[in-house]
């Protein structure tokens, strides 16, 4: 079992997430880069994730556990094998704001991100490609993000002080934050 601290990065760590299945520990720092560490034992695997320019602010594995996706305070997305750690083409996005949080949906076919513009993005995962426009209403930055179990909304929490449910299908707000 894991025990004690898992020590590597060059700076402080801002996520960690377990694979679904529970091999896998991925740790996401301010040194630029996300760890794979075994998940049953805590030692690291030697598999060091680069490509980020800034801080990861967010690390997250798909449902089916085959992708991991970081997000960035340089502006992007980026998607990774979930076994291998190799990055899975370019990044979703490379926008001028930083990005704070990112989700898959519980039935694996999106993907969201929330950024400093206040913004909430979604991309489908097959095409890798925005759904639509993205969800605007925060006043400040969006700092957390979740899917609902059935995959039909989207929340979002910001430094404005509220949390706001989107209904994915219409891109609308439902009720009042």
């Amino acid at each position: 079992s894991i025990g004690g601290a898992l020590e590597g990065h060059g700076n402080n760590v801002a996520a960690v997430v377990f694979s679904p299945d529970g091999s896998l520990l991925v740790s996401a720092s301010n040194d630029h880069t996300l760890r794979l560490w075994n998940g049953h034992t805590g030692t690291a695997t030697g598999r060091i994730l680069s490509g980020h320019t800034d801080y990861v602010r967010s690390v997250a594995y798909s449902p089916d556990g085959k992708l991991i996706m970081s997000a960035s305070k340089d502006g992007s997305v980026r998607l990774w094998d979930g076994r291998t750690g190799r990055p899975i083409g370019e990044p979703l996005t490379e926008r001028l704001y930083p990005i704070s949080s990112g989700a898959f949906s519980p039935d694996g076919s999106l993907l969201a991100s929330g950024a400093w513009d206040r913004k909430v993005h979604l991309w489908d995962l097959q095409t890798r490609r925005s759904t639509r426009d993205p969800f605007e209403g925060h006043e400040f930055v969006v700092v957390s993000i979740v899917f609902s179990p059935d995959s039909n909304h989207l929340f979002s929490a910001g430094w404005d002080g509220t949390i706001r449910c989107w209904d994915i299908s219409s891109g609308k707000l439902v009720g009042s934050p």
